[in-house]
């Protein structure tokens, strides 16, 4: 399948989950909310995961251990995982916080019985999204890192896949954030390290092409 085709789906496919999420926000909202999340151990390592700093830890281990063998076998990736987790985790939560200042939604505490979304007018808090929920930061993160992640040890995908879900159900269960935020944030994740993963391919296929070449 072409490129621009394997976007168009993917763009399409996280257009349609933001829908279906905003028809279930309030229902989300109420039926997953659980006080006690944010003080119990598995809940705050859930929060972790979407926590840029947690990805450049990580980066720096990928990178000792990566260096050591270089020197050791002569490989030449020695700063391959470190750098694409972070780009991957990095460039998801930066994005994510762009989206913020463009949607202006405010976080679930903002709601009123009446009124489930309130949004925060351009002429108030103009560059600032403390208290802005749409996309979330977190998932995006979290999504942007392990997606990241399940692309360079496949073997493990699903496990990882299964952390970034359990990181963005934690901010909704929490009321941080409404379900929509996480899949918005979700997407955003997703498709940065894609985008990233992508230039490291062409990168490597050039790479490949110039050694090949006499």
């Amino acid at each position: 399948m072409r490129a621009w085709r394997r976007v168009v789906l993917f763009a399409v496919g996280c257009a349609l989950a933001i829908v279906v999420a905003h028809a279930l926000d309030r229902t989300a909202m109420t039926a997953l909310y659980s006080e006690k999340l944010d003080s119990r151990d598995w809940g705050r390592l859930l929060r972790i995961i979407g926590y840029f700093p947690a990805w450049i830890l990580l980066a720096s281990i990928f990178i000792a251990i990566d260096w050591r063998q270089a020197l050791r076998i002569g490989n030449g990736h020695r700063w391959l995982r470190g750098v694409m987790v972070t780009l991957g985790a990095g460039t998801a939560g930066l994005v994510a916080e762009g989206v913020k200042l463009v949607t202006r939604r405010m976080r679930p505490e903002a709601a009123t019985e009446e009124q489930l979304y309130v949004f925060r007018s351009f002429s108030e808090e103009t560059w600032s999204t403390a208290g802005l929920g749409m996309a979330s930061s977190h998932a995006a993160v979290a999504f942007g890192g392990c997606w990241m992640l399940a692309r360079l040890h496949p073997e493990a995908r699903w496990l990882f896949v299964a952390l970034a879900i359990g990181c963005a159900l934690s901010r909704v269960m929490i009321g941080a954030h409404y379900l929509s935020d996480v899949i918005a944030g979700a997407a955003v994740g997703v498709g940065c390290a894609w985008a990233w993963w992508e230039v490291h391919l062409r990168m490597e296929r050039r790479g490949r092409v110039a050694v090949e070449t006499p």
